[in-house]
């Protein structure tokens, strides 16, 4: 039984790491709102779209202290999203950062590893290797106590026979 994220985020959550699933709980994740996967036209566009989620849940009354963006890949590479500490008109604090407490994280997943927010989105696709894709999945996912965003350009999400499965 999941503690800390919605069954339908800790559903996708497992099946990233094999586990068995419960699909309806995804596809109800999907209706409610609970779990978004945000599909973007190009890889380009990632940083505007996740802006915009990032004001989208400011506008659902969560507060900067309450949202995360998670990287599956890594900080220092020089086209994550998060390298920059800036996603549009957001500034992002690192996990680690004393000022952490009512700002917006920006950091990889595994430095978000043990921490929590009500709300993560989810970023860097692009980047990812096939072979790390389930565990750092996992981990990003479950750091959610509401709401996850994911947010990934189209010819990524080709990649990820996950995200494009028929239960979307």
């Amino acid at each position: 039984r999941p503690y800390r994220c919605p069954p339908g985020v800790q559903s996708l959550a497992d099946l990233y790491i094999g586990r068995n699933a419960d699909e309806a709980a995804i596809r109800d994740g999907l209706a409610d709102g609970t779990l978004r996967i945000v599909v973007c036209p190009s890889r380009t566009s990632v940083a505007d779209k996740v802006a915009l989620e990032i004001d989208k849940l400011l506008g659902e009354k969560l507060t900067p202290g309450d949202i995360a963006v998670l990287s599956v890949r890594g900080r220092s590479h020089d086209d994550s999203i998060i390298r920059s500490g800036r996603i549009g008109r957001h500034v992002l604090v690192r996990a680690t950062d004393k000022a952490i407490d009512g700002a917006i994280v920006g950091d990889t997943f595994l430095r978000f590893k043990g921490l929590e927010r009500p709300a993560i989105i989810v970023t860097d696709f692009h980047l990812l290797a096939d072979e790390a894709r389930g565990v750092r999945m996992h981990i990003a996912l479950t750091r959610a106590l509401a709401a996850v965003r994911i947010v990934v350009a189209g010819e990524d999400l080709r990649d990820d026979p996950l995200l494009s499965c028929p239960f979307r």
